[in-house]
């Protein structure tokens, strides 16, 4: 019994260990996904801001070659704004992609382990098993000869 303990115990730690890295993988998951509506969000409002960026130069009262120059500026800045925006999201996306990549192999690699964990917990039930049998029939055979001599004191005190 001590050693079926050990197994059922050594079972509600690898289901919880599983259990734990499911959460943990699925909030990753979720985390990865608010990390995109953020984006989204903030994306929606570069488009905003360049929309009202484009009507600010259209209606400015300058002369034409000065709303020119403020509107090549305007847009040289956005440009540059818009392509450092997009560059550190693209290094977010990137992180958060190998992050949860790292995740997966460590995950794959913890299951990998419960599987030989689980394994060698079904080996020494079998072994445990085959001694609890073995001990059975030795218990019968002890039994039968117990039996067989005390029919043989039996029969010496009749004699």
């Amino acid at each position: 019994t001590s050693a079926l303990n050990d197994i059922e115990n050594k079972l509600v730690f690898i289901n919880n260990e599983v259990q734990s890295n499911y959460v943990n993988t699925r909030r990753s998951i979720e985390d990865f996904h608010n990390r995109l509506d953020k984006i989204d969000d903030t994306l929606q409002q570069l488009s905003k801001r360049l929309d009202s960026l484009h009507i600010n130069v259209s209606s400015m009262s300058d002369d034409i070659m000065s709303r020119e120059e403020n509107f090549e500026r305007i847009q040289s800045e956005i440009k540059i704004d818009v392509v450092r925006i997009i560059q550190s999201y693209c290094d977010y996306y990137n992180d958060s992609i190998n992050k949860l990549s790292d995740d997966m192999i460590t995950i794959k690699s913890f299951l990998s382990t419960k599987c030989i964990d689980l394994s060698n917990v079904c080996k020494t039930t079998t072994a445990v098993s085959t001694t609890l049998s073995n001990s059975d029939t030795a218990l019968s055979n002890i039994i039968n000869n117990l039996k067989e001599s005390d029919n043989n004191l039996s029969n010496n005190k009749v004699n």
